[in-house]
């Protein structure tokens, strides 16, 4: 094709042939850096969304850890109080002998001598046997039992008085 143009006019359709071509570029250009930025945009979304949903996640674990945990010491903390109220009722229900004999070997003369001491624990009876010098001194005995309170149902059997001198007792009692 031949140009007859003359030179102005084809300075003119290139220099819009130049600026048809720029702003194309520029169009291209613009919405490629708009595409760009949204793309990044929707990535950014979709990351903070990402990350939202791990801290929620995490909070839950943690939650579920922390509440498992929580409940693992609830129930240790229950068995341990059942086996302190286990203790404690064992301890509410022991019967110290020691301070029963304690406060017995208070009350019993010194001239009287035991034998045989028999201890009952189902019933918590104590069978006494020995020898007392005399009547008055056993009498003794018999009135230091029965002023204790720890002691109940004292009973002297009645051959225990026949003899006024050097007897063969024995003695049944229960303790509180």
């Amino acid at each position: 094709m031949i140009n007859l143009l003359p030179p102005e006019e084809k300075s003119i359709l290139m220099e819009e042939r130049n600026f048809k071509e720029i702003l194309i570029l520029g169009m291209v250009v613009f919405f490629g850096l708009c595409s760009l930025s949204l793309i990044l945009l929707f990535i950014n979304i979709n990351l903070r969304g990402g990350v939202v949903l791990q801290k929620v996640v995490w909070q839950q674990k943690q939650e579920e850890f922390e509440s498992s945990r929580a409940k693992e010491l609830e129930r240790e903390i229950i068995q341990l109080n059942q086996m302190l109220s286990g203790i404690n009722d064992f301890y509410q229900r022991k019967f110290c002998l020691t301070d029963v004999f304690e406060e017995f070997f208070e009350s019993l003369p010194s001239q009287i001598h035991l034998t045989r001491i028999s201890y009952q624990e189902d019933n918590r009876k104590i069978s006494l046997s020995g020898f007392s010098p005399s009547r008055a001194i056993l009498l003794e005995l018999k009135e230091n039992l029965e002023k204790r309170e720890g002691f109940q149902d004292v009973y002297f059997p009645s051959s225990n008085w026949i003899s006024p001198f050097d007897i063969q007792f024995s003695i049944y009692f229960y303790v509180q």
